[in-house]
């Protein structure tokens, strides 16, 4: 075995062809030597690409989060933190649903890739407390990680049959302790696990939530200055 810090790391084995003159037994000791040196590179290389990797994903999520500082329209906003998502969990795909708390939906809102902008929008999913997860996301306001085995939660039909997706993780975005809006994530590439997917999603669902609530506060200050000036001209 390769050991490092009390854990094995890996396991180097020994295949003799050439008919050296040290039997496979007295290499052992041998071996061993080699396999407590090859187990600590292993570890420090592993620390190594996790070190780089943690500076990497706070690297991007302070870029994004800077990006989502300046004041936009909410198209751009939403734009913005697709782009910021799928790089940072290596997926191909996200979507964000605006929450309507008045009429309890959640409202396509934007995607990435954008070509799926025509489909998204036409999506209204009802919140309602049922077992449908991204009800489920808006009411518990937790994420989900959906595959086949699921956590005893459906997938909403129109999903189903609109992005024909059965794995993905819904996040809710939380501003102000109101849920306004969730994001799913999908079509996932590299080597993130999924644990790691997860935590980077609501780390990155923070600040959209944050940036969202702050745009439609401004829109509407907006709409009533100009309903404002028309009163008084």
């Amino acid at each position: 075995p390769l050991l490092a810090c009390g854990q094995v790391v890996g396991v180097i084995t020994l295949n003799d062809r050439r008919g050296a003159r040290l039997s496979l037994r007295d290499r052992i000791p041998l071996l061993n030597a080699y396999a407590v040196h090859a187990g600590l590179a292993i570890e420090r290389a592993r620390l190594y690409e996790d070190r780089e990797r943690a500076i990497r994903d706070l690297t991007h999520l302070q870029k994004m989060t800077a990006s989502l500082q300046e004041s936009r329209p909410m198209d751009e906003v939403l734009s913005r933190i697709l782009q910021g998502v799928t790089e940072g969990v290596e997926a191909d795909r996200a979507i964000l649903y605006l929450h309507d708390p008045v009429q309890k939906t959640l409202k396509g809102a934007h995607a990435a890739p954008p070509e799926l902008a025509a489909i998204i929008r036409s999506i209204e999913i009802p919140v309602d407390g049922s077992e449908e997860v991204m009800s489920a996301t808006v009411v518990q306001r937790r994420p989900f990680v959906v595959d086949r085995a699921g956590e005893g939660l459906r997938v909403s039909t129109i999903l189903k049959e609109h992005l024909q997706i059965d794995r993905f993780i819904a996040a809710p975005l939380l501003a102000q302790g109101r849920v306004v809006g969730v994001i799913t994530v999908d079509s996932f590439r590299g080597t993130q696990t999924i644990r790691e997917r997860l935590h980077l999603l609501m780390a990155y669902s923070v600040q959209a939530g944050l940036a969202i609530d702050r745009t439609m506060l401004e829109e509407k200050l907006r709409a009533s200055e100009k309903q404002h000036r028309e009163l008084v001209e």
